[in-house]
């Protein structure tokens, strides 16, 4: 399942976005209205909860500053990821595309595609407000 939020225009540099977007309590400002609850758990791994789903555990996975951060999946159950992709536009703006792909069987993922699509989605809107 892939899943890949509208660009956003961002009023940062590449490497700003990106130093905003390494530290992860600034992913709890990223999530949608419905959080029960957000908790970092080391220095790379966090969990969250959204209503009417299952605890979702991450850890910081591949980084390529200032164009990447990708948060994956610490449970091998449920092998997905969720990256943002960063782009100069110029020395002061940059386009942000958030994406998810992940690997489940078809009744996980009719179950799941709604919120998740919610979830990067409200996450690439809520960057916005880091402009």
């Amino acid at each position: 399942m892939e899943i890949t939020a509208p660009k956003q225009t961002i009023k940062k540099s590449p490497q700003e976005v990106y130093d905003l977007l390494i530290e992860l309590p600034n992913i709890e400002k990223l999530m949608p209205e419905d959080l029960k609850e957000f908790k970092i758990t080391g220095e790379d791994s966090l969990y969250f909860v959204l209503k009417g789903m299952p605890k979702i555990y991450l850890i910081r996975g591949e980084c390529e500053p200032p164009s990447r951060i990708v948060l994956e999946s610490s449970r091998e159950a449920y092998p997905f990821h969720i990256a943002a992709q960063i782009d100069a536009i110029d020395d002061s703006s940059s386009e942000v595309t958030f994406d998810f792909k992940g690997d489940f069987n078809m009744m996980i993922e009719m179950m799941i595609k709604s919120p998740i699509t919610n979830l990067i989605n409200t996450m690439a809107d809520n960057l916005q407000k880091f402009s």
